[in-house]
C-alpha cells in the first residue's frame, strides 16, 4: 500500500495566521482562544488515505463505470468536505466521494459525484 497526503489539507497547513492578526478577537462574543487553537489544530492536520494496490490479473478499464471486482477492494476518501469546515455538508449541492486504486503504472481514480445541476465554466 501507498500513503497520499491530501493537498487541500497540505494547502490549508500552509495558510496561516497570527492569532492577533484576526480583527474578530476584539468582536463581542468572539470565539475563545483555546476553542480557537483547537481550532487551527484540527485545520493543520493533513489526513492521509492507504490505497492498495491493484491484484494481479485486474484490470480497469477507463470507461467512466465503477463496475469492475477492483474497485470494490479500492480505498474511499469518504464524502468530500466543505473547505472552509473540513466536515461534510449535506447542504453543498456537488455530494460525492473518490475510490482509489494503482498499480505499477497509474493511480486510478473514480469519483463518484452527485450533482442535480450539471454545468461547466471554469
Amino acid at each position: 500500500m501507498k500513503r497520499f497526503g491530501s493537498a487541500a489539507m497540505m494547502l490549508f497547513g500552509l495558510v496561516a495566521c497570527r492569532a492577533g492578526d484576526r480583527p474578530e478577537e476584539t468582536k463581542p462574543g468572539a470565539i475563545s482562544s483555546g476553542a480557537r487553537v483547537a481550532a487551527e489544530a484540527k485545520r493543520n492536520v493533513i489526513k492521509e488515505i492507504a490505497v492498495p494496490t491493484l491484484p494481479a490479473g485486474q484490470t480497469i478499464t477507463i470507461d467512466g463505470k465503477l463496475d469492475e471486482s477492483a474497485w470494490q477492494n479500492a480505498a474511499s476518501t469518504g464524502p468530500f468536505v466543505d473547505v472552509g469546515s473540513g466536515a461534510p455538508n449535506p447542504r453543498i449541492a456537488v455530494q460525492g466521494s473518490v475510490k482509489l486504486v494503482w498499480d505499477d503504472k497509474f493511480l486510478y481514480a473514480g469519483f463518484d459525484v452527485k450533482d442535480s445541476t450539471i454545468r461547466g465554466g471554469f
